[in-house]
């Protein structure tokens, strides 16, 4: 966890995260509990970016349709943010005519997420309200 960053206090995700829970008690956690993981995946959009460079490298353009309705403006501060966490990296590539494509890919540190971010798919899918069964 060395490897990642702290993002500025003021940002959206170091907000505290309240909720009601079935016994109408109200609980709150901040994602800077969970350190610096909780607040890099705190963030809105990382998830989704992340599943999303799962695959391997992923042109801009191509990035944004997968990600729509994100706004280009919004999908590029949150790239930046994960490049400077070292999650995501950014390759520039010129073709002959001086051309330039830009992809994004997981770093190695960003690939490392895949075992956590599937562990929480297998929880969510667990404790689905579509695969709970009821006595």
């Amino acid at each position: 966890m060395d490897e990642l960053t702290q993002r500025p206090s003021g940002s959206w995700a170091s907000e505290p995260r309240c909720m009601i829970n079935h016994a109408g008690s109200r609980s709150c956690w901040e994602p800077s509990q969970l350190g610096p993981l909780g607040s890099i995946l705190g963030r809105k959009w990382t998830l989704t970016i992340i599943a999303s460079l799962h695959d391997g490298p992923v042109r801009h353009g191509q990035l944004c349709r997968r990600l729509r309705p994100i706004a280009r403006k919004v999908l590029h501060q949150s790239l930046d943010g994960l490049i400077a966490d070292g999650l995501v990296e950014k390759v520039v590539d010129i073709d002959e005519c001086g051309n330039a494509a830009v992809s994004y890919g997981l770093t190695p540190l960003g690939t490392s997420l895949h075992t956590v971010l599937d562990a929480m798919q297998a929880w969510t899918d667990q404790h689905s309200p579509s695969t709970q069964t009821t006595s």
